[in-house]
């Protein structure tokens, strides 16, 4: 399972990476919306769960990237 974890709080995205890190989860990170679309975007990346913050600052929508 690939999850993509989209979080522009650091702290909060280390924190959620470590915990993904000891389960033994395969992620990958973006820190803002623009990077977390060019890994969704990319066909040879498999997101199987997407872990996004709701509010990504400067206007850009967590939810908008689940849909």
């Amino acid at each position: 399972m690939a999850v993509l974890l989209v979080e522009d709080d650091v702290m909060v995205r280390l924190t959620l990476a470590d915990f993904f890190e000891d389960a033994g989860i395969d992620f990958l990170e973006a820190g803002n919306a623009e990077d977390a679309l060019a890994i969704l975007d990319d066909p040879l990346q498999r997101i199987d769960v997407l872990v996004t913050d709701l509010n990504l600052g400067a206007g850009d929508s967590g939810l908008a990237l689940a849909t």
